[in-house]
């Protein structure tokens, strides 16, 4: 048995890579880059081990790519599913302890921001060209936005192959880092 299958990591399951390693983005596509920041605190597949025992992980972005990236294991945790999760919740409620989602991702060693996903930044609206090709950006709900202004018209686009982007801000539960220690406590009270 391989030492990372020990803890519990095994080929073939479903993993949440915790964090972004310092530097596994650099020189990459901003598409890639895109994709692989996405993944952070997601389920993703373990595929295997490579001989310096590094986790390949795989999964496919929101365009359809499958991705492939290697990752050292001790930033992995096992995928929990929404029904253990519920569990897990339900009995601490019961038992009269903190029982958020957040208060599950501490008690499971997770350290993503609940409200950002780990991102650390918020959908806040969406930006695009107008009929004149300026830029426009606007704040508000992204499906109400894209049908008030006609973004899937082609005169809207901001490329050739991109009709609109998102516009984001920094989150403000966790200031930006997407990590849930910066974030606030819960605030469920035991008495």
């Amino acid at each position: 048995m391989d030492r990372h299958e020990s803890r519990g990591l095994r080929p073939n399951d479903m993993v949440v890579l915790r964090e972004m390693p310092a530097g596994l983005l650099d020189d990459l596509p901003a598409e890639d880059q895109r994709a692989i920041a996405e993944i952070i605190g997601k389920p993703v597949r373990l595929n295997n081990y490579d001989g310096d025992g590094r986790a390949e992980l795989e999964f496919t972005d929101r365009d359809g790519i499958i991705h492939f990236v290697f990752v050292k294991p001790d930033i992995l945790s096992p995928a929990y599913t929404i029904q253990a999760i519920k569990d897990w919740r339900e009995n601490e409620y019961k038992a009269g302890r903190p029982s958020e989602l957040a208060d599950f991702y501490r008690a499971h060693g997770i350290d993503i921001c609940v409200d950002c996903g780990g991102q650390g930044t918020r959908v806040i609206g969406v930006r695009w060209r107008d009929d004149e090709g300026m830029e426009r950006s606007e704040v508000g709900p992204v499906a109400t936005l894209v049908q008030i202004h006609t973004l899937d018209d082609r005169k809207c686009w901001l490329t050739d192959v991109r009709k609109w982007d998102y516009l984001y801000a920094p989150c403000l539960s966790c200031q930006g880092s997407g990590k849930l220690s910066a974030s606030s406590k819960s605030d469920h009270v035991v008495e």
